[in-house]
């Protein structure tokens, strides 16, 4: 899921250069303010996958922690959807 997302960023970085030839630079930092709260959470799964395979925390709290995680991803999705999919409706109806 969060490569996905990633692989969509991508596009909307290139899209977003190649649209005009302005550097739209509030959306370009949109993007990567965003991209940086979907590492954080990557590297907080990583992070807690290590501890459980490592015996630093039991199956209960690794499940806790996954599906905080996992809450985290899917509201950081629908903020993402929001960021560039309404834009794009939004452009369709003008």
């Amino acid at each position: 899921m969060i490569l996905d997302i990633f692989s969509v960023i991508e596009s909307e970085l290139v899209l977003v250069l190649e649209e005009s030839l302005e550097y739209d630079s509030n959306k370009m930092e949109e993007l990567l303010n965003f991209s940086i709260k979907l590492l954080r959470i990557l590297l907080q799964i990583l992070n807690t996958k290590y501890e459980i395979i490592n015996n630093k925390i039991s199956d209960k709290e690794y499940q806790k922690l996954n599906s905080e995680s996992s809450d985290r991803i899917f509201k950081l999705q629908n903020g993402f959807y929001t960021l560039v999919y309404d834009e794009k409706i939004d452009r369709r109806i003008q």
